[in-house]
């Protein structure tokens, strides 16, 4: 099975607009408005070098207490952390945003060009 992903390149005028949009939306999404907030902060202050964005079917804030488990090895979004026999391995942002896609899509089929795109932006 394939799944389609598209990647966009924003200007900073853009992603400060969006930041000044969500501090001035409703609060009845507070958790995730922050959690949106504080990326595209971390976006315009050069912190990051991309952000990916993701549609959930649960309405359960994101990353709360959730981690990733394949074997020995332990991803947990939230710390941005990745633990292998309980040791930590230390990645760097786009390593870790990398392996955090993937296996948020394992089993999934990426084109070439999509994986590229991923590692580049």
């Amino acid at each position: 099975m394939k799944k389609n992903a598209t990647f966009i390149t924003i200007n900073p005028t853009l992603a400060k607009w969006v930041y000044e949009q969500v501090q001035n939306a409703p609060t009845d999404l507070n958790y995730e408005l922050e959690n949106l907030q504080h990326s595209f902060k971390d976006l315009i202050n050069g912190n990051i070098n991309n952000l990916i964005l993701e549609i959930s079917d649960n309405t359960s804030p994101l990353f709360v207490d959730e981690k990733l488990t394949f074997g020995e090895l332990t991803i947990y979004p939230k710390n941005r952390k990745v633990l292998r026999n309980n040791i930590e391995i230390i990645l760097t942002p786009k390593e870790f945003d990398i392996l955090y896609f993937l296996a948020k899509n394992k089993g999934e089929v990426f084109t070439k060009c999509e994986l590229i795109f991923l590692i580049v932006i």
